[in-house]
């Protein structure tokens, strides 16, 4: 191959879309190329794509070079999840993603592949559901028991948030 792309993997934690603007590439071309990036984010759950994107036009030369989002600016984002498209400052709901990156060249009729890679990684929650009262597995013999807990941070990753309870009674001994 005259031409490698290679995605990093964002952070661990939370991730937003210009996280998944760092890629590395690697031309074994004499020629300079004008090329854009073409980023698809799936769903692995469900396997839907739930963003799409495109870079502006970058200058691919021999060797190697680092694009992060300041070279790939302005990236033009299309959200096709209503979940992703609520998130604040482009931030990514809680899940398992694989994300696709393809450089393309840009010719005088048509766009060619250059090369592809996929990534997948992982958003997760920086604090999870914390029960605050009663303690978990308390024994409790309230007949009508509150129930307190913190909501997992960041909120704002969560479109769909619920609680899951399970009560069970004990009988005497």
């Amino acid at each position: 191959a005259q031409t490698t792309i290679t995605a990093l993997p964002p952070a661990g934690g939370m991730v937003n879309r210009q996280q998944l603007c760092n890629v590395v590439v690697v031309s074994f071309s004499e020629q300079k190329i004008e090329g854009v990036v073409h980023i698809n984010l799936q769903n692995v759950g469900s396997g839907k794509i739930v963003l799409s994107g495109i870079s502006s036009t970058v200058q691919i030369q021999k060797g190697t070079r680092m694009f992060g989002l300041q070279e790939l600016s302005p990236v033009q984002y299309s959200y096709e999840s209503p979940a992703l498209s609520g998130q604040p400052d482009g931030f990514i709901p809680i899940g398992m993603y694989r994300a696709c990156y393809t450089l393309n060249g840009l010719g005088q009729f048509a766009e060619t592949i250059l090369a592809e890679t996929c990534i997948t990684f992982e958003v997760q929650p920086l604090s999870p559901v914390k029960l605050l009262y009663p303690e978990d597995s308390a024994v409790i013999a309230e007949r009508n028991p509150q129930f307190t807990w913190l909501p997992p941070m960041p909120l704002c990753l969560f479109s769909k948030l619920s609680y899951e309870i399970l009560l069970t009674e004990k009988g005497k001994q």
